[in-house]
């Protein structure tokens, strides 16, 4: 199949092929990209991971339709794949619009239920190894769960070494 990256008058192809002056080819520059193969818990860090391409590929992209079908280029084959082809052809105003997109995608994909599944991830979530870590991790969580200050406060230092909750109470 292929995958085809517009910007005005120039298409660009998978393989690289082109019609104007510039070629968006996965296979040179972005060739160590993961594929999404649809798995709930691999939204953020996929939409991250191609964000961060976008970001840092200058003025490769410089509208949305290019960022969404760059986007679109790294979908695994299956589900992914067939739902972007689904959106090019039903809701073709979405390649249009990168962030409304990412939202449509992130809905489709993602855990329909996660508060729920964050809340689950606390409960399970405990520091093993640095405490930046276990920080990272912990707000990684937050941004999906309704709890009050206090209860997120002590959702943190539950999860703590019993070592670094001791040296807190002595602090």
């Amino acid at each position: 199949m292929d995958h085809v990256v517009s910007n005005n008058d120039e298409s660009y192809g998978e393989s690289g092929s082109r019609t104007g002056s510039t070629s968006i080819s996965k296979h040179d520059k972005f060739s160590d990209l993961p594929k999404f193969l649809g798995k709930s818990r691999d939204i953020d860090a996929y939409v991250k991971t191609i964000q961060s391409q976008i970001d840092n590929a200058g003025n490769m992209f410089p509208n949305d339709s290019l960022k969404t079908s760059f986007f679109g280029l790294w979908l695994g084959p299956g589900v992914p794949e067939k739902w972007f082809h689904g959106v090019c052809e039903s809701q073709p105003e979405l390649i249009n619009n990168y962030p409304t997109f990412i939202q449509a995608f992130t809905d489709h994909f993602g855990d329909p239920d996660s508060v729920k599944a964050a809340h689950q991830q606390f409960g399970s979530l405990r520091q093993t190894r640095l405490a930046l870590t276990y920080v990272a991790r912990f707000q990684e969580i937050a941004v999906h769960c309704c709890l009050s200050e206090y209860s997120m406060h002590t959702q943190f230092v539950d999860g703590l070494k019993p070592e670094v909750q001791l040296h807190m109470l002595c602090d």
